[in-house]
């Protein structure tokens, strides 16, 4: 299935993105991926659905993924094993290195608020400030 070996290709390229630490080359990629992988599923919705979560997940990627290279080699080993068992005709294990690995993610990313860590700090500090309500939004 030439589906399956383009997203093999993309494998490839997702993981010499994270070598080289290329960010935005390795987002673009994984996007592709989830494209490419759903897609595969004929089901116009699920990848809509799919395009839209990535989308707003991606702008924590900088904040909570980036800065940390175990959470990075995480997130690239969650991507690179669910394909590797999509490949092998096992979705039901793919589905539980999904879970897994986005709860261990989640767990990370908690415990960094919840130590105050410095990297991530100042990033929720501005999301807070730009979610205060101003005197205009009291008034409707």
């Amino acid at each position: 299935m030439a589906e399956v070996a383009a997203c093999g290709q993309l494998i490839n390229e997702i993981g010499r993105m994270r070598a080289a630490r290329d960010a935005v080359r390795y987002q673009q990629l994984v996007i592709r991926l989830h494209r490419e992988l759903f897609g595969a599923a004929r089901y116009p919705r699920l990848t809509r659905l799919i395009a839209s979560i990535q989308r707003s997940l991606r702008r924590y990627h900088p904040v909570f993924v980036r800065p940390f290279d175990a959470n990075w080699d995480q997130e690239y080993d969650i991507v690179a094993r669910r394909f590797l068992h999509l490949r092998n005709g096992d979705p039901n294990t793919a589905a539980c290195v999904v879970r897994q690995g986005h709860a261990a993610m989640l767990a990370f990313a908690r415990e960094r608020v919840e130590v105050r860590d410095p990297v991530v700090m100042p990033y929720l500090y501005l999301a807070r400030l730009r979610l205060r309500p101003t005197r205009h939004d009291a008034k409707t």
